[in-house]
């Protein structure tokens, strides 16, 4: 804990530069964490959005703020897996502006979206490695801490991901 507020004191308080530099400071204070926690041989399942762990960037549209990912694959090379998880339809917990634990209906999937392909399947969930990932840009859902419109960005799947598990429909649960 010590550790990560240093880091986070150091970054300052301009928020563009903390946003900027957010996905190093994940890898910086999971580094440490992982050295001080885990052995040499020992296997880790982390957890976070996909904007973070897929191998390229943050933002398709500023390509100098690298991923959390990509400092992990930079590090570990084959041995950092990114598994996306995705979902076709239903809801979700969410904040806009001011307002905190709404409840948001998920925008339906574009035509050929990865998540209209899976829906295509009538699967309620799959797994699909990245051998079967289209190469091509295609849309993806892209969901952050805050609730948008526009849930979809561009991105070519097979270039962030390792594989990807399908969730047909997804449910929100009431926080306590």
């Amino acid at each position: 804990l010590h550790h990560c507020l240093s880091m986070s004191i150091a970054c300052g308080e301009n928020t563009n530069r903390r946003f900027a530099i957010r996905d190093s400071l994940m890898y910086l204070n999971a580094n440490f964490l992982l050295n001080l926690l885990c052995p040499d041989d020992g296997k880790v399942n982390i957890y976070t959005h996909f904007v973070h762990a897929n191998y390229k960037t943050r933002d398709p549209s500023c390509p100098f703020n690298l991923s959390f990912g990509s400092y992990m694959k930079d590090k570990f090379g084959s041995d950092y897996y990114n598994i996306a998880v995705l979902t076709g339809e239903g809801n979700l917990r969410t904040s806009y502006n001011d307002s905190l634990n709404l409840n948001r209906t998920l925008e339906i999937p574009p035509m050929n979206s990865l998540e209209d392909l899976f829906m295509q399947t009538n699967e309620e969930l799959c797994f699909i490695t990245i051998s079967m990932l289209p190469t091509q840009l295609m849309y993806i859902r892209c969901i952050g801490a805050v609730y948008q419109e526009n849930q979809f960005i561009v991105i070519a799947p097979a270039s962030r991901m390792d594989a990807a598990i399908f969730v047909r429909r997804s449910k929100s649960y009431d926080l306590l």
